[in-house]
Order: structure tokens, then C-alpha cells, then sequence
């Protein structure tokens, strides 16, 4: 049996000090948004970050979330602490019981078209993203919320090209992966 419970999905495009939210309801975008963190890395940040997902996941009850894959960097310091906050993001996840998921950045902009790198590569995220969901034109404001959107359509895109056939709706999907969460849960009591 199929459940018919909503299948909430966040996507977070996550660094040490800005992060972009993309809310999606049985495959469909509802809802954008952004915070900031001041620039300054450190533990005590870190916990407030904690704090802060731990309250976001709960108030927003969704049930997956995916990530944009951490990058290796040139620098170890920003390897080790864009880690610990992916870290951070996933136990606490894990902790309320979500699921989670990874896309790689270079993936997720080729599933949507993004040619370009850089400055040029954000620039270019931002117009297909506003192209593709004018009405969050206006609260598409940086890469973040660019990137974070980018991932959960190229997730979807993924998520559909994994499952065997053509004719299985996204809200099917969606379903579907909820059951087997619903199932593994049981199971696991």
C-alpha cells in the first residue's frame, strides 16, 4: 500500500556561513528561502547552526533531505569545516528520523543546463532557476537558493531516470519512497 501522507522534501545548499532552502511537497517547489550566519567559523556557530536545524527540520516536517555533495577544496581548513557542518546538518537529520541524500554540484548543473563556472556559472544558475520558477523570481536572490532548487530538480530528474519505467508520476515517486521509509521504520522497532 501506497502511502498518501506528503512527501516533504528540503533541499540545502549548504557552506560554513550561508545556506539556501528549496521546500518541495510530492515533487513540487512550494516554497524558497535563505539564512545567514555571519562570516566568522566557529564552534560556537556551528552549535547555533544546530539549534537552528534542529527547529527548521521539526517546523517544516519533512520527511527527506538532500544535499548538494561537499566539494574537496584546494584549502583543508574549508574541507574540514564545510564537513562539519554537513556533518552537523546530517546527524540532526538522523536524529529525527529523515532521510537523507546527496547530489553532486557538477551534476545537479548539468541536469539543468548550467555551462559556465564561477561567477558566471552562479549568474547562469540564477536566471534558469527564476526562468524556470518565475514565481519565486523575486525571492531568488543569490546563488544559494539558486543552487539549493537546482539540486532538488536535478534529484527529481535522478530519481526519475533510477526508476524502471517511463510512466511513473514524480507524486508516485515520492509515495513510493515514503512507504519504504514508513516500512523501514516498522520494521526497525
Amino acid at each position: 500500500m501506497i502511502s498518501n501522507k506528503p512527501f516533504k522534501m528540503l533541499c540545502i545548499d549548504a557552506s560554513t556561513s550561508h545556506f539556501g532552502f528549496a521546500e518541495y511537497v510530492n515533487g513540487e517547489l512550494v516554497d524558497v528561502s535563505k539564512t545567514d550566519f555571519g562570516d566568522v567559523y566557529s564552534i560556537n556557530k556551528l552549535e547555533k547552526m544546530f539549534k537552528f536545524f534542529e527547529i527548521l527540520f521539526r517546523s517544516r516536517a519533512c520527511n527527506h533531505i538532500v544535499l548538494e555533495q561537499p566539494v574537496p577544496l584546494q584549502f583543508s581548513r574549508a574541507v574540514v569545516q564545510i564537513n562539519q557542518v554537513v556533518g552537523m546538518i546530517l546527524a540532526t537529520a538522523f536524529q529525527q528520523g529523515i532521510t537523507t541524500d546527496f547530489v553532486h554540484n557538477r551534476t545537479a548543473k548539468r541536469l539543468l543546463g548550467v555551462t559556465e563556472r564561477g561567477k558566471l556559472g552562479k549568474a547562469q544558475g540564477i536566471e534558469i532557476v527564476k526562468k524556470l520558477y518565475p514565481q519565486f523570481a523575486d525571492q531568488i536572490v543569490n546563488d544559494h537558493i539558486a543552487d539549493a532548487v537546482i539540486v532538488g530538480e536535478a534529484y527529481k530528474k535522478l530519481m526519475i531516470e533510477k526508476s524502471s519505467t517511463d510512466t511513473i508520476s514524480a507524486t508516485d515517486l515520492w509515495r513510493g519512497i515514503q512507504f519504504l521509509k514508513d516500512n523501514s521504520e516498522k520494521n526497525s522497532r
